[in-house]
Parts: structure tokens; C-alpha cells; sequence
């Protein structure tokens, strides 16, 4: 069979040199596609799998870390009462825009961490060290995303939100899923994209040696409203679910900066995700989602 196979081949050499390289194109464009859905779903639960703590505490309708809704800070001291709870980290997760001094502006996602244990990262350090966090304006920029932010690098100056701001260092690799990463102060988070000082986006809880956290998450999720509990992996998984799961959307090609629609069309300054029940839209704008569109 296999040398009947071969003389058909080499019967009409063009047309096998041409049917082979139709498969190896297939093949990587295959391998092409496979990659780029790996990225994707990697950078979408990014900031969670990077979070090296047991439980995220979150509002209880939040399915995707990309889109957090505030919750009241009050919450972390009932959570340091629960038996079994060794320790609670604030989060703070807000979007706003920066501007560069080449007049490029792009989107960020500002993830404020408490000093000095900068539990929601950064990671993937290039030359430098947390406590760099700590100086006047000070942010963190991705290397990778240096075209996307008009070419900052360590040193570079720049305004998030219309205020002066400084790349101490640099990360690799730590891409999120539409705007692109800056890691700051818990604070300064605040301050660049003005969210309230009696919210936070998440509590992630450090649960002591013996305890179990399966338990402790039922505990939680029976006796506080408002909230819900996840382990790490699971909040991961359900970020995932619930990106792919969205539907009656299309993307920009333009934009650049990515962000998800779910039940409502959501907006970040400039469009980015059109739903096609157009009556229900929902905008971005200083920190907040309103009716009120900014975009065009």
C-alpha cells in the first residue's frame, strides 16, 4: 500500500508539492491559532495564578478578576475575626489613562498593593525591588509593552490620570488581558484613578498553616453578605469560563485595550466591545461605570 501511495506522488510531482505545503501551512497556522488562544486565556486569569495567596475575597456577583466591583474595606477586619484566617490584604483594581511626552495616550490597569508585602505583585522584577514602589509617584511599567505606552522605560515620567508619575522598573512578561499592567501602592492606586478610600477591589486572605480552607471559604460565603469566597484556583477557572462564555460582542480592531462584555456593552473612553442590544451600555470613566457615554 505504502509504495502504491508513493508512485501516485511521484506520478504528478506539482500537484504533491503542492498539496504538502498546503498541509504544512495548515499545520501552522493550527500551531498559530493554538498559541494565541494559550496567551489569551493565560492573560485573562494573569493576575490571579500570580497572587500567592489561598483565598480572594470578592463581590459575591464577580465571576472574572478583569472586571471587579468594589466592595466595602470594612470587610477585612470581620475577615481577620474568622478562626483560621492568619492574615487579609486589601486590593485595589481601577482603570484610568495615561499620557506620554511623545502625546501617545493608552489605557492602564492600576493594581495598588499594601507595602510592604505588595501581596497583588508585581512579579517577573527586571533590576529592581518593591521598596522602589515606595517613592513619590512611583509605578511599574511592563517591557513588553513598551511600544503600547510611548516607549517608558525605567526613568520614564508620565501622567495617569493627569498626574505625574515615574516608572522605578520594570516587569516581564506581566501582560493583563486588555489594559496594560502598572503595579503602584495601594494609596497611590487610589489616588491615580480616584477611587474611593472606603472600597477595595479584593481581600486575599492568607489562611493559617492548619486550617481548612474549604471550610473556611463555606464559613465566609454562609455568614457575610455581599461577598463571595474563592480559592485561587477556582476564582481562576471562573475568570476564564466567564470571558469565553460571553456573547453578542465584537471587538474593535483599533482599540487598544481590551475589556470584556458581559451583560451590559461596556466602554473604556474610546470603544472597545459593541454589544448588539444597544440600549443596554454601560461607560468607564474616572474610575467608574455610568450611563453617560464618553466615547463616540
Amino acid at each position: 500500500m505504502f509504495s502504491t501511495a508513493l508512485r501516485f506522488i511521484l506520478f504528478d510531482k506539482p500537484k504533491s508539492i503542492g498539496a504538502l505545503f498546503g498541509v504544512v501551512i495548515s499545520i501552522f497556522l493550527i500551531g498559530q491559532q493554538v498559541g494565541i488562544f494559550v496567551f489569551l486565556t493565560g492573560a485573562m486569569s494573569k493576575l490571579v495564578d500570580n497572587v500567592d495567596k489561598d483565598i480572594w475575597v470578592v463581590d459575591n456577583k464577580t465571576t472574572n478578576v478583569n472586571a471587579l466591583s468594589p466592595i466595602d474595606a470594612r470587610f477585612q477586619r470581620q475577615l481577620e475575626g474568622i478562626p483560621g484566617v492568619e492574615h487579609v490584604y486589601p486590593l485595589v483594581i481601577a482603570a484610568s489613562s495615561a499620557r506620554f511626552e511623545n502625546g501617545k495616550s493608552a489605557g492602564v490597569t492600576l493594581v495598588g498593593s499594601q507595602a510592604p508585602a505588595f501581596v497583588g505583585g508585581p512579579w517577573n522584577i527586571v533590576n529592581g525591588k518593591n521598596e522602589q514602589l515606595l517613592f513619590d509617584g512611583a509605578v511599574t511599567t511592563d517591557v513588553f509593552d513598551k511600544n503600547l505606552l510611548g516607549g517608558a522605560s525605567a526613568g520614564t515620567q508620565f501622567e495617569i490620570g493627569g498626574k505625574r508619575a515615574s516608572v522605578v522598573f520594570q516587569t516581564k512578561g506581566v501582560r493583563g488581558f486588555g489594559a496594560s499592567y502598572v503595579f503602584t501602592t495601594i494609596d497611590r492606586a487610589r489616588y491615580f484613578g480616584k477611587f474611593p478610600t472606603t472600597r477595595v477591589s479584593a481581600l486575599l486572605i492568607k489562611a493559617k498553616k492548619d486550617a481548612d480552607q474549604q471550610k473556611l471559604i463555606a464559613m465566609i460565603n454562609q455568614n457575610m453578605y455581599g461577598v463571595k469566597a474563592w480559592t485561587k484556583k477556582d476564582f481562576s477557572k471562573a475568570t476564564v469560563r466567564t470571558v469565553l462564555g460571553s456573547r453578542h460582542c465584537y471587538i474593535y480592531r483599533n482599540a487598544h485595550h481590551l475589556r470584556c462584555c458581559f451583560r451590559k456593552c461596556h466602554y473604556w473612553l474610546n470603544p472597545l466591545f459593541r454589544c448588539n442590544r444597544s440600549l443596554e451600555r454601560l461607560c468607564y470613566a474616572e474610575g467608574h461605570w455610568s450611563h453617560q457615554c464618553v466615547c463616540s
